[in-house]
């Protein structure tokens, strides 16, 4: 089947709810052979970054992660930092500050691996992942106003151990992780 054939055509998005971090649109499309019409939503948070932090010394390999509440799962999950990108903020400027205000650490060098799409099904924003090796102690943590952060060295063994489950189950933490991976050829 030639993707011609499987390209719905959307009409004009109307924005029927807006929160600071998120818009939700309504969109009347039509299907690809032009039969049927559906009325679909599409959530458009802000666009986002992950950032990998690598910490090698004598003793191992680990990453650098925050423990946090997540509202919506209502649990507690160990992650990578992560945010927002404010209005006009490049990319690695966001990872920078997110991985300094989360962690209290800075990277020497951020390297960009992927910029994907979280849930193309409902979702059309983006999330840029990176990694930081080796970041540095650089003052204490500084959260948002709204967030309770515990700053955790995790063993590269144990993450690749559980990742995608338990504490460590956030899609996007275990997609950063792949893309690390990847990119140290670790995995093809």
């Amino acid at each position: 089947m030639r993707d011609e054939d499987l390209i719905w055509k959307p009409g004009k998005p109307e924005k029927v709810f807006s929160v600071p971090i998120v818009d939700v649109y309504r969109v009347e499309s039509r299907s690809p052979d032009g039969k049927q019409t559906g009325t679909y939503y599409r959530i458009k948070p802000k666009d986002g970054v992950i950032v990998v932090p690598v910490v090698k010394n004598e003793e191992g390999v680990f990453f650098l992660m925050v423990r946090q509440w997540r509202h919506g799962s209502e649990i507690l999950t160990t992650e990578f930092p992560s945010g927002i990108i404010e209005p006009g903020e490049d990319p690695a400027a966001a990872a920078a500050r997110e991985l300094r205000e989360e962690t209290g650490y800075s990277a020497g060098k951020l390297e960009l691996h992927r910029v994907i799409y979280q849930n193309p099904a409902i979702q059309y924003n983006t999330c840029h992942l990176f990694t930081a090796e080796n970041p540095v102690p650089a003052g204490g943590l500084q959260p948002d106003s709204d967030e309770y952060l515990a700053r955790v060295l995790v063993p590269a063994e144990r993450l690749m151990a559980e990742i995608g489950t338990g504490e460590f189950a956030h899609a996007l933490t275990a997609a950063a992780l792949f893309f690390h991976l990847q990119a140290e050829g670790r995995i093809r």
